[in-house]
C-alpha cells in the first residue's frame, strides 16, 4: 500500500520499484514471500521481505483482524508484531495486507559474469565491491561450474555467454542512479584482474546481455530438474567459514555418494547457499538417499553455525531437522508464542512446529 501523500507527484510512484527478486518470482505471492520472508538475488542491498514490510494486516485464529498497516519506519511502544508474523508460516495467523517499501527503479545496470579459481577468490572479489562500490552492489551470485555445464547440457536454447573454464563463476550487479562517465564496474574488475581474483569475466554491453546473464542463473532448478533426481536445500553460513564449508561438505559427501552430482550455487554476498543435488544416471538415486544426504549436509551446516533454512522455511520437510539442530528453547518458545495466538492448533498444523 503506498499514499499519494509519499511523492511529489502521482508519477512518481511508476518510477519506483519492490526489489524482491528471485527466479520463482513469476510464480509467487507477495502473501507467500511474507509467509517465509523470503529473499533472492537482492538481499545484499535491500534485505528480506522482513526488511521490505513496514506493516501488516493478519486474520488471527479467532477470526479477529490485527491492524498493523502502519506505514513507520520507527514505532517503539511495544513488541513488533510485524516481524512475528513475517516468516510464521501461516502457524498464528493469515497475512492478508501489507504496507511494502518501495526504491527509486534504478536508472543505469552494470552487469558481469567473472570466472575464478576458487572461493577464496570470490571472497576476496566480494569485499572488493563491497569498498569500491558500497550501496550500488545489489547482488553477488556465486556459481560452481557444474550448474553451468547441466544449463548448456540440458537447456540448449538458454545462451549462456562466453566464460573461460574455471570451477568457479561469479554474477554481480550494480545498480546505479545514473549513468557514470567511466563504467565503474570495468573499473574494479580490473584491479580484480591485475590481483589475480578472478581470471577472466564477461561484461554486458547492453540490457539484453544482462538479460542473457542472469537467465542463466535463473535457469539452474530447472535444469537440475531436467538432469533427474533434483533435491534442494537452502542454507545459510558465516560469509567467512564458506570456503571451508563447501570444501569439508563437498568431500564428505562425495565419499558417502560418489555417484552424486553436486549443485552449488548462491547469494555469497548474504551468505545463503542453495546446496543441491542431481542424480541424472539414475534418478531416483537422490530420493532414496536423502535422508542420508540432508543428515550429512545439515549437521555440517550446524558445525559451521548456521541455518539449515535461509529463507525458503521449514514447512514439513525440515521439521525433523529443525528440532534436531535448533537449541530447545528456542523450540519451546516458539510453541508458546503459537500456543498463546493459536491454542486450539488450527493454523497450518504441523508446519514449522510440530503438532500436538
Amino acid at each position: 500500500a503506498v499514499g499519494k501523500d509519499d511523492f511529489n507527484a502521482e508519477n512518481q510512484v511508476a518510477c519506483c520499484s519492490f526489489p524482491l527478486s528471485f527466479a520463482a518470482e513469476g510464480n509467487a505471492t507477495i502473501g507467500g514471500c511474507c509467509a517465509c520472508n523470503a529473499g533472492g538475488v537482492a538481499v545484499l542491498r535491500y534485505g528480506t521481505t522482513r526488511d521490505l514490510v513496514l506493516g501488516v494486516e493478519v486474520v488471527l485464529p479467532d477470526g479477529r483482524i490485527y491492524n498493523g498497516l502502519r506505514r513507520l519506519r520507527k514505532d517503539n511502544t511495544g513488541y513488533d508484531f510485524k516481524d512475528l508474523f513475517l516468516g510464521s508460516e501461516g502457524t498464528i495467523g493469515i497475512i492478508t495486507a501489507v504496507v511494502l517499501k518501495l526504491f527509486p527503479a534504478a536508472k543505469e545496470k552494470e552487469t558481469a559474469f567473472c570466472c575464478l579459481n576458487s572461493i577464496q577468490d570470490a571472497g576476496k572479489l566480494l569485499n572488493r565491491f563491497k569498498m569500491k562500490a558500497g550501496s550500488s552492489l545489489t547482488a553477488f551470485e556465486l556459481i560452481s561450474d557444474l550448474p553451468i555445464e547441466r544449463v548448456k547440457k540440458y537447456l540448449p536454447d538458454i545462451e549462456v555467454p562466453p566464460l573461460s573454464d574455471s570451477p568457479w563463476k561469479v554474477l554481480v550487479e550494480l545498480s546505479l542512479e545514473k549513468k557514470p562517465q567511466e563504467s565503474m564496474m570495468e573499473h574494479i574488475l580490473e584491479g580484480a584482474f591485475e590481483d589475480g581474483e578472478i581470471t577472466d569475466a564477461a561484461i554486458a554491453s547492453s540490457l539484453q546481455d544482462s538479460h542473457t546473464f542472469w537467465h542463466v542463473r535463473e535457469s539452474i532448478p530447472l535444469a537440475d530438474r531436467t538432469a533427474g533426481g533434483s533435491i534442494h536445500s537452502d542454507v545459510s553460513l558465516p560469509i567467512s567459514l564458506i570456503p571451508e564449508f563447501v570444501e569439508e561438505t563437498s568431500a564428505m559427501l562425495l565419499s558417502a555418494y560418489p555417484w552424486l552430482g553436486l549443485s552449488i550455487y548462491g547469494h555469497l554476498g548474504d551468505g545463503n547457499l542453495h546446496f543441491n543435488f542431481v542424480s541424472p544416471e539414475d534418478p531416483g538415486a537422490t530420493y532414496r538417499n536423502e535422508e542420508g544426504i540432508r543428515e550429512i549436509l545439515y549437521s555440517q551446516v550446524n558445525k559451521f553455525e548456521g541455518s539449515i533454512s535461509a529463507e525458503h522455511g521449514i514447512g514439513m520437510l525440515k521439521l525433523d531437522h529443525n528440532y534436531q539442530f535448533k537449541d530447545p528453547l528456542e523450540i519451546e518458545m516458539m510453541r508458546k508464542i503459537k500456543n498463546a495466538f493459536d491454542p486450539k492448533g488450527i493454523m497450518n498444523p504441523g508446519k514449522l512446529l510440530k503438532a500436538e
